[in-house]
């Protein structure tokens, strides 16, 4: 197996472009057939991303012999770097920006689009953002919750690689229906609090990550028939929600995610057994926008959402704004990237290094004694 897939990129950078999409069609407060169409993509674009966080922290696990202590600070000084930081940077932008705003709402938008930004007052609700509490999180940059959960998993995360590795799939399944049933149990019983039964139940789509890069050549030389088969499936399963709001069929958040996370499965799979479709993923403008892919991912909102604020007295429609705001969204995430983003990542991967290299130092000077 490749040290890097680089579709992977490709496809972090468009499940980013579909939470756009989603969080535009969020900010209208009337029912439509293109918000019954659009929003669900946000969903099922965050399940892909635990997934290929899942796959691609897996890869990495896999490439080391042992596993010690410093090991696992050298990890998780890089996961600070490249998830915290960021992430505070741009809590610390968008707080700004809308204390400067100070936006009171706007009468025919929806309440997920009037509730941003109207939290810069409660020094409260910037600590909660800051401390990852999992609470007040729709109030400053309304994508961090799902940072929050990403973050907190990455903690065990070295246990749940050792846990599949050692079990195997059987180990694996029993893992993620542990996960998925302890976080719906603790949703009924806390709701929203703290995100905590988010953080449990998200955890299967990790672990179902961690399954797909330990078996990757299971999947080999499978049939034109076969190919063809599952990747169909896969994406009836991805696109379910949007399916069944067009023949006016409710669903079930807890039962679509898991029927998301299958169809996430069967798309990175069919992605990685194509040579023709990972050739098309891997040109120079899907890679460009899966490497700002997070980027994008935290300033979307502080973009759009301001443009509405400041050019709705301007008597210009609410949908020519948010297409005036793309390509600013685009400019804006790429000087994200430059500035904070990867510096960040770059310091964290440095410093993960020192670490390591210290420790392999001092087992040279304990074998020399």
């Amino acid at each position: 197996m490749p040290n890097r897939l680089f579709f992977l990129d490709a496809l972090r950078g468009i499940a980013a472009i579909t939470v756009i999409i989603t969080h535009f069609a969020e900010t209208y407060a009337e029912e439509s057939l293109l918000k019954g169409i659009f929003q669900p993509f946000g969903r099922s674009a965050v399940i892909l991303f635990f997934l290929l966080s899942g796959i691609s922290l897996s890869m990495s696990f896999q490439r080391k012999v042992s596993f010690s202590w410093q090991d696992y600070i050298s990890y998780l000084v890089k996961r600070f770097f490249r998830i915290y930081l960021p992430f505070f940077v741009a809590i610390l932008i968008a707080q700004g920006i809308f204390h400067i705003l100070q936006p009171q709402g706007i009468a025919g938008l929806s309440e997920w689009f009037n509730l941003t930004g109207t939290g810069t007052a409660d020094f409260r609700i910037l600590v909660g953002n800051i401390f990852m509490t999992g609470n007040y999180v729709n109030r400053i940059d309304p994508v961090i919750w799902s940072l929050i959960i990403e973050l907190r998993i990455s903690i065990i995360f070295p246990l749940l690689f050792y846990i599949v590795k050692k079990y195997e799939v059987l180990g694996a399944t029993i893992l993620m229906a542990i996960t998925l049933v302890s976080g719906v149990s603790v949703l009924y019983i806390s709701t929203q609090n703290f995100l905590l039964g988010q953080t449990i139940f998200h955890t299967a789509f990790f672990v179902l990550g961690i399954v797909i890069s330990l078996h990757w050549s299971h999947i080999k030389n499978m049939s034109k028939q076969m190919y063809c088969l599952i990747f169909i499936a896969s994406l009836l399963l991805y696109f379910h929600v949007v399916i069944f709001n067009l023949v006016g069929i409710l669903t079930i958040q807890i039962i679509s995610d898991v029927v998301n996370g299958l169809g996430c499965m069967g798309i990175v799979l069919a992605c990685y057994e194509s040579k023709t479709v990972q050739e098309h993923l891997t040109n120079r403008i899907y890679q460009g926008i899966g490497k700002i892919s997070f980027s994008i991912y935290l300033v979307h909102c502080i973009v759009f959402i301001p443009m509405i604020y400041m050019m709705q007295h301007m008597n210009i429609a609410v949908p020519i704004i948010q297409g005036i705001s793309i390509p600013v969204i685009f400019i804006c995430a790429s000087v994200f990237y430059c500035i904070a983003e990867h510096p960040l990542k770059i310091l964290g991967q440095s410093l993960s290094r020192k670490i390591e290299s210290r420790t392999r130092n001092r087992g040279r000077i304990l074998e020399e004694e």
